[in-house]
């Protein structure tokens, strides 16, 4: 089984929400408000990381996506939002399965998943308000996995 991750709404932009969408035949989708997101940057810059941020988060909100599912033997195809920051992301993603003491099982991969795929639709569909996030992450969720 394989699973397809898009996002709609880059992390970088905090005057709109960011939607992490996932799909594998089931659709699961994640919503970061920009409140929340101005937040968490205004943290990262605080501890002298602001570059960092981004990338980070966009970690944190895929963990949380495949966080249901890491115990499964699958495949899951992170759309390639952040160009060269993929060990950073995945080593993120691995930090995050540590300290929840959880079993990966999980091959994460990076590629391009274009714009038929349902993943990148649902996030979209979100988006556009014709649907809902099933979960909306807030700045202490997220900051939870990024301490030290």
């Amino acid at each position: 089984m394989h699973y397809e991750i898009d996002q709609s709404g880059k992390i970088e932009d905090t005057n709109k929400d960011t939607i992490l969408a996932m799909s594998n035949g089931k659709k699961f989708a994640i919503k970061i408000n920009a409140r929340t997101k101005r937040q968490l940057q205004e943290f990262f810059r605080k501890k002298g990381k602001p570059k960092v941020y981004v990338y980070d988060v966009f970690a944190v909100g895929v963990y949380f996506l495949l966080k249901p599912y890491l115990k499964e033997r699958s495949v899951v195809i992170v759309d390639k939002e952040y160009w060269g920051y993929e060990k950073r992301i995945g080593f993120v993603i691995l930090s995050c399965v540590k300290k929840d003491r959880m079993i990966l099982k999980l091959d994460i991969v990076f590629e391009l998943i274009g714009k038929n795929s349902p993943a990148h639709l649902l996030a979209l569909e979100i988006t556009r308000k014709k649907c809902k996030a099933e979960e909306s992450l807030d700045f202490f969720q997220i900051i939870h996995f990024l301490r030290d």
